[in-house]
């Protein structure tokens, strides 16, 4: 396999936060909960190229808070006709199979792929493929921000608009979801990747 054909595949997670947290007081839930699940397939050389994003939300029988509904737009219809957490793992699991995915996944920051295995591990009996952490995106940026003189600090449109990167949107989906952001942490770390290479 040469280099231009590595295929890489990032992941976000939308969470409904616990109601101990500043802001979600009507918050059903007493820990944080994945109700969204995101993931992009990508090659980064030449250029960045996105084969397939997907994004499903996760069923579930409570309602949302009013922040993350505002957040991301969902709405508790979403997540109470979603689909269940095994069933999207089984859907990830075959774009990663399917397209020769390189791993680890890609994540901006730390812990989608630790809180998606340990939430899937409680509902099901699956072997879990992908280890316990991901490809931090995040740290890659900090690591050449440093070299680089640049502030290391900021969420993922905030870093990628420090280095001109233009985020990708889809038409009428808010900023907060996990296809989108999955598929702006797969363009940020291809810009990662070409900087490190050129």
């Amino acid at each position: 396999m040469t280099e231009e054909q590595i295929t890489y595949m990032a992941i976000d997670l939308e969470l409904e936060q616990p109601n101990n947290c500043q802001n979600v007081l009507d918050s059903s839930v007493d820990e944080a909960v994945i109700i969204q699940v995101g993931w992009t397939v990508y090659d980064v050389f030449p250029d960045f190229y996105s084969y397939h994003t997907a994004q499903y939300c996760v069923k579930h029988d409570f309602n949302l808070s009013t922040h993350i509904k505002k957040l991301t737009g969902l709405t508790d219809a979403d997540i109470q006709n979603g689909i269940p957490l095994p069933v999207i793992f089984d859907y990830m699991r075959y774009d990663f199979e399917s397209w020769d995915v390189v791993n680890p996944i890609r994540e901006w920051g730390f812990g989608d792929i630790d809180k998606f295995r340990r939430e899937l591990l409680e509902q099901s009996s699956i072997d879990w493929p992908w280890g316990f952490s991901g490809c931090n995106v995040k740290h890659m940026y900090q690591d050449m921000a440093h070299v680089c003189n640049l502030s290391r600090n900021g969420g993922l449109l905030t870093c990628m608009k420090r280095l001109g990167i233009t985020p990708l949107q889809f038409e009428g989906v808010k900023k907060h979801q996990a296809g989108v952001d999955s598929l702006n942490t797969a363009l940020f770390h291809a810009h990662m990747m070409q900087f490190i290479r050129y």
